[in-house]
């Protein structure tokens, strides 16, 4: 009979994932919103595939990024991700991408489902509850924004359940490393700070109640395996790259935090841009980022199960939970000074790499999920009240279907038809122009049809760069520095088709609606490519 249960359980959750996916698997010529981190990450991924097809070996540069990066040691790169980067070389970038969606819906369901199990919670409320994680606006706003944490997703509730046992087994140990290894291999490395963050909470916790060196051990253990695991891609990154990369314009750790009372905002506010991007509520309530930043929308109605809260503290996960979601909402607020992490980012100039501090609200998704989920079940299982049943599951019931509705919505627009005027414009530059050259480029979205064309393009846009790369960024990286192109000329420019580049020697080349292609006879960059 329970097996029975188990199978409906993952049939349902396999279900709403294909529910979710199929209206962008089956519209074709879809691709995601170019004004996004795809438009960075799925190029590279792109030059990869065809290399590896072309040579069957992975190739240790990139010659198409800036001047060149290595591929391996690139931080940012997915290629020894084997769950991503193998459906995309399968099945090719645009659908592939579309099956990796189905994929990271699928398991998160799963490993939600098995991260309750694993509290006790069981039946139709750990079902709900996994259904629940599987469609939250967190999921839908990472794979908006292109950002890879939309990877990391599906293993923040393993992560969970094999952290928050009291003695860590060694397959826990392991199964929290590869967790670890596999952001790595994501370039998902803002993940990979904030579990260890809530890994580091988790294991004070047990150092001071245990008050056992064993923990301690079981700490040091799971780095140590990390680093292991992550070897391969970590320490060229660490030795070669590291220290000759530098991002595009400095960053602001402290820009973003919001105050710890603003910190269920996230959770329950069901708009988007129009909340979290209206420069008001940038002002009063100190949002900075764009709304995916922010979005872990699960609705506000589970909220009402927190008047059984005082009763599940005794639960010592629960407590841990707790401790967890408070201390994330402390990082949130890190730029005042009642926040800890306020003075870890003055003291540790390192730590303030990591600028954008809402993020930790996509894993503590499931640490909500999981204090709402545990006193809902225990509203259950201490009444016999035959309305009780009703209110929890027709609550959950009704945050799902407000979840699916606003996420569903929000998925089918991160998708958008190819733009095959600015394609035909970039085919074209190939066709008539076959040599080795650069081009800068200061319009969006054209990045993938010049790397499919075998054009390095100077300034990609990319979260890191080499030092000594040109940046045509200003210092605040809020407009183009366009006189830069006074002493770095690669051969071609493009820009928006009412751009005018003639007072920095370049001649219209090329154009169309939209975006137009200069031309320097003055050219002081030239590509090596083998």
């Amino acid at each position: 009979m329970k097996i029975n249960r188990h199978f409906f359980d993952f049939f349902l959750i396999f279900l709403v994932g294909i529910i979710f996916v199929l209206p962008i698997i089956l519209v074709p010529n879809l691709r995601p919103y170019p004004i996004s981190d795809y438009d960075s990450d799925l190029p590279v991924c792109y030059f990869i595939i065809d290399y590896f097809k072309t040579h069957h070996q992975i190739p240790s540069w990139n010659p198409y990024v800036s001047i060149g990066i290595p591929v391996i040691s690139d931080p940012l790169s997915l290629v020894l991700n084997p769950f991503f980067i193998l459906p995309l070389a399968i099945f090719g970038i645009d659908l592939g991408l579309k099956i990796v969606f189905l994929l990271v819906f699928w398991v998160s369901g799963l490993t939600m489902w098995l991260f309750l199990s694993s509290l006790g919670i069981k039946g139709s409320v750990r079902l709900l509850g996994a259904l629940l994680y599987q469609v939250s606006g967190a999921l839908v706003a990472q794979l908006a924004s292109g950002h890879a944490a939309f990877l990391s997703y599906p293993l923040v509730p393993l992560f969970l359940m094999f952290s928050l046992s009291k003695k860590m087994k060694f397959l826990n140990i392991i199964a929290v490393a590869l967790i670890f290894t596999l952001q790595i291999f994501s370039g998902d490395f803002y993940t990979l700070w904030l579990l260890s963050i809530i890994f580091a909470v988790i294991k004070t916790y047990y150092f001071f109640t245990l008050r056992k060196i064993s923990v301690l051990r079981e700490t040091i253990l799971t780095f140590l395996f990390s680093f292991i695991f992550s070897s391969v891609k970590l320490v060229p990154f660490l030795i070669n790259v590291y220290p000759n990369a530098e991002r595009f314009f400095p960053i602001d750790p402290f820009t973003g935090s919001i105050h710890i009372v603003f910190g269920i905002l996230p959770f329950i506010t069901p708009f988007q841009a129009e909340f979290y991007d209206r420069p008001f509520f940038q002002r009063v309530l100190g949002f900075h980022f764009n709304w995916h930043e922010y979005y872990t929308f699960i609705s506000p109605l589970p909220f009402i199960f927190l008047i059984k809260f005082k009763q599940i503290f005794k639960n010592e996960k629960a407590r841990i939970l707790f401790i967890i979601f408070v201390v994330g909402l402390l990082y949130a607020a890190l730029k005042y000074p009642y926040s800890p992490f306020y003075w870890l980012f003055h003291l540790v100039p390192f730590v303030g790499n990591f600028r954008v501090p809402q993020r930790i609200f996509m894993p503590l998704t499931a640490v909500v999920i999981a204090i709402l989920l545990i006193c809902g079940d225990h509203w259950l299982k201490t009444t016999r009240k035959k309305w009780t049943k009703a209110l929890v599951l027709g609550t959950l019931i009704l945050s799902i279907l407000w979840s699916f509705y606003l996420s569903s919505k929000t998925l089918i627009r991160t998708f958008m038809p190819i733009n095959k005027e600015n394609q035909l414009l970039i085919t074209t530059l190939r066709e008539k122009d076959k040599s080795n050259f650069y081009v800068v480029v200061f319009y969006p979205g054209l990045q993938r049809f010049l790397i499919e064309e075998k054009i390095p393009i100077l300034n990609y846009y990319y979260g890191w760069r080499p030092k000594n790369a040109p940046n045509f960024l200003s210092e605040d990286g809020e407009s183009y520095n366009y006189p830069l192109l006074g002493t770095v000329r690669p051969k071609y420019a493009i820009t928006k088709a009412s751009q005018d580049l003639l007072p920095y020697s370049y001649v219209p080349f090329m154009r169309n609606n939209q975006v137009a292609i200069w031309e320097t006879d003055k050219i002081t960059y030239v590509p090596e490519i083998n």
